[in-house]
């Protein structure tokens, strides 16, 4: 039975000792917080960044896996620190990890893990060991009973080791800054799920910080965008390499057709102080934008996701039943220090700045929201213009509007009106005189777009030459084109004529097309 002495306040003396933390807290921390074996590569590329890498390299192998990066690297007091569980003296408000337990999340999906590293502003590399394969050894024995339970203090101190780095072991890095995390003998579910090379790319894609590829139109200006208003920042590129295959690049991939990127920085209205920075590019296509994996928006702190991207969708409104959120893409960065992540990454602990934050981007997406409905709106006008309908307005109100929706989406380039129309609505806005028929079945000329109400009255009088006038002033090439408007024309003679009408009128249109299809392919 214990005993001990009782102090004059009551209390015993029974000082905390090594033996009060149980080595199983390890388990604890990989095995609650890193349940995606991919979790394990995110939080050594988290390292990277704070390391300020631009660069990192991912090798699969058999016996291995090695994720390497050129930051900064760590000198002997800084690999000591790293080896100290919850307690980091990284700055919350500059670094991803502040936590102190990354360097763990690795513990049950390898037997040892081995980190070589040389700084900056040193010649020397070092190289600490973690034995994890002893340790969860020593943690099963004790649960049988074979020893006594394990002290978290006497593990660390028994299984993990700092030493100079074998000049063998820095090979590959013969000078400068670099670090390399090898994790030995990993478990076959870690491996594979690492070597599937797709998947891991749609992984890192959607969070960690990876730059733009070289062949997204507006990379260069949402770079400059991050580089300016995040602090102590890099965006990196990973290369993948898995046995003897080629090494692949992952960057983020490049979305094509999009209108130019709208770039603001929100800020708290009381102080000025900016809270985050948010770019999004709408699509020019009155669709949602593919492929689907970076439709809407991804959260970050210091470039690492939280949540996916239907994190952002519940700051999004209700035009159209929600609709519009796919045809944008584009990423939010928190810049207020004070809005932590859960352990978890996938939503904020709770703070006034988080519902500040939160409070915000339902206002700037309350914006990008309503330029789209502007836009699309303008854009169901444009559409029927192209097919002879009446719209609920004449082109130049359809311009007019479509301006304003440039206005409320403060593009960073000048746009005019017709620059926000997709590739249809182009083609209508540039046609300048009506198109004609060849010359076999020249007919008189047809009536332009600037009068679409005109255009649609006459459609209804069932008069052969006022369809011909119609047909004329559609956005198409006579007569290579007209195979692609028979759907045009029976859409729109559906909508304009009563039924027996109709059905006389599509059978005319559809010979004066087919003779002219005729005509062409003879010329």
């Amino acid at each position: 039975m214990m005993t001990a002495r009782k102090r004059p306040d009551g209390t015993y003396d029974l000082p905390v000792g090594r033996g009060h933390i149980g080595a199983e807290v390890l388990e604890i921390i990989s095995g609650a917080l890193y349940t995606n074996p991919l979790d394990v590569v995110r939080e050594y590329i988290q390292n990277a960044v704070d390391g300020r890498a631009t660069d990192v390299r991912i090798e699969v192998r058999d016996d291995e896996v090695v994720i390497s990066d050129n930051g900064r690297g760590m000198d002997l007091s800084e690999l000591d620190e790293a080896r100290k569980i919850a307690i980091s003296r990284k700055r919350k408000d500059t670094q991803v990890g502040f936590r102190g337990i990354g360097i763990y999340s690795s513990f049950s999906v390898c037997d040892r893990l081995e980190i070589v590293t040389r700084p900056a502003a040193g010649h020397d590399a070092y190289r600490l060991q973690f034995m994890y394969g002893d340790i969860r050894s020593q943690i099963e024995k004790a649960r049988e009973g074979l020893i006594d339970p394990v002290s978290l203090m006497d593990v660390l101190d028994q299984y993990t080791h700092i030493s100079d780095a074998p000049a063998g072991v820095a090979r590959g890095n013969p000078s400068g800054s670099f670090t390399r995390v090898r994790l030995s003998n990993p478990t076959q579910r870690f491996n594979s799920r690492v070597g599937q090379v797709d998947a891991l790319s749609a992984y890192l894609v959607s969070t960690v910080p990876l730059d733009f590829s070289d062949d997204f139109e507006h990379a260069a200006t949402v770079r400059e965008a991050i580089a300016t208003n995040v602090p102590e920042f890099n965006l990196i590129r990973v290369v993948v390499k898995v046995g003897d295959d080629p090494d692949q690049l992952i960057v983020q991939p490049a979305v094509e057709d999009l209108i130019p990127p709208t770039i603001r920085l929100l800020t708290d209205p009381n102080t000025g102080s900016p809270v985050a920075l948010i770019w999004a590019c709408l699509n020019r296509e009155r669709r949602g934008i593919k492929p689907a994996h970076v439709q809407g928006f991804l959260v970050r702190v210091k470039g690492f996701a939280i949540g996916d991207r239907q994190f952002a969708r519940q700051f999004w409104g209700r035009r159209g039943y929600g609709v519009l959120y796919p045809w944008y893409t584009g990423e939010v960065y928190v810049l207020d220090g004070s809005i932590t992540p859960t352990a978890e990454r996938n939503d904020f602990e709770e703070s006034a700045a988080k519902e500040r934050l939160y409070e915000l981007l339902r206002h700037e997406f309350g914006r990008l929201e309503r330029a789209a409905d502007k836009r699309r709106e303008a854009l169901v006008d444009v559409q029927k213009l192209s097919r002879g309908a009446k719209p609920s307005s004449d082109l130049p109100e359809v311009l007019r509007r479509l301006e304003e929706a440039g206005q409320e989406l403060d593009t960073s380039a000048a746009l005019k009106p017709d620059e926000l129309l997709d590739e249809k609505g182009a083609r209508v806005t540039s046609l300048g005189a009506p198109m004609t028929p060849p010359s076999s079945q020249r007919a008189p000329v047809g009536v332009g777009l600037a009068q679409p109400e005109k255009e649609a009255t006459e459609a209804t009088a069932v008069d052969e030459e006022s369809i011909a006038q119609m047909l004329y002033s559609l956005p198409i090439q006579w007569p290579q084109d007209t195979r692609e408007v028979v759907d045009i024309v029976d859409e729109t003679l559906q909508e304009d004529l009563e039924p027996v009408k109709y059905r006389q009128c599509a059978r005319d249109v559809r010979k004066k097309l087919e003779t002219w299809e005729q005509d062409g392919d003879a010329e």
